[in-house]
This record gives C-alpha cells, sequence and structure tokens, in this order.
C-alpha cells in the first residue's frame, strides 16, 4: 500500500507545481487549487501515451477523489473525451488492479453525471 501512496503523492505535488505554473499562485497553508484544475492536469495526464503504469494508477485514483468534489456540468462537458480515456486505461492496464478499479470508479461516476438527453442522443434508451 505504501508504494503506491508514495506515488499519489509525488503525482499529486507534481500536479502542484504545474498548476502553480499555470495560475501564477503559489498556495499557503491549508489553501488548495480549483477542483477544476486539478481535474485538467491528471486529464491531460492520462493523454500521454508514454504514462507507466503505476503512475497511470496514481492519477486514477486521485481523479476518483476529483470527481466526487467536481461539478457535474464540467464531467458532462468533457465526458466523451473523459470516456475514451479512462477505456484507454482499461485496456492498457488490465493487468493493475488499481488502476482498472480507480477507472471504474470515475467511470461510474461520469455516467451518473449524464442526464437523459444525453442518453438518447447517443441512441440509449433509459
Amino acid at each position: 500500500h505504501e508504494p503506491r501512496m508514495r506515488q499519489a503523492n509525488i503525482v499529486l505535488n507534481a500536479v502542484n507545481e504545474v498548476i502553480e505554473r499555470k495560475i501564477g499562485k503559489k498556495l499557503s497553508e491549508g489553501e488548495t487549487y480549483p477542483v477544476t484544475a486539478y481535474f485538467a492536469a491528471l486529464m491531460s495526464f492520462l493523454e500521454t501515451d508514454e504514462s507507466e503504469g503505476s503512475m497511470v494508477a496514481a492519477v486514477a485514483f486521485l481523479l476518483g477523489y476529483v470527481f466526487k468534489k467536481i461539478d457535474p456540468n464540467v464531467l458532462k462537458a468533457k465526458a466523451e473525451r473523459t470516456a475514451i480515456l479512462f477505456t484507454s486505461v482499461l485496456t492498457n492496464h488490465n493487468e493493475d488492479n488499481v488502476a482498472c478499479r480507480w477507472s471504474l470508479e470515475c467511470s461510474s461516476i461520469l455516467l451518473s453525471s449524464l442526464d437523459r438527453r444525453t442518453w438518447l442522443a447517443n441512441g440509449s434508451e433509459a
């Protein structure tokens, strides 16, 4: 468990540095960046093809927490691309239980955020 948490901390620190550079503001004690900033940074990591398996698991783990806090409208706006990325994680990292578990968790939250019109527009009957 500890190596996985270490990986998550490494990813989180790197994401904080990326966000700090983009926003141009260093966090004070107890502050956090907007959840949408974490969403964007973590999702962009998943878009890179050369992602190492353990790092993908750490990103998926962190996204599991982000998805629980982000506005569902953000998820709706990014639904198609997000679903494609998690399908890719499940396909390319199917031997990594942690990556798969958190990818499925995020996919569940994503699909739950979609309204009936979205399902009907994509040819699925509700």
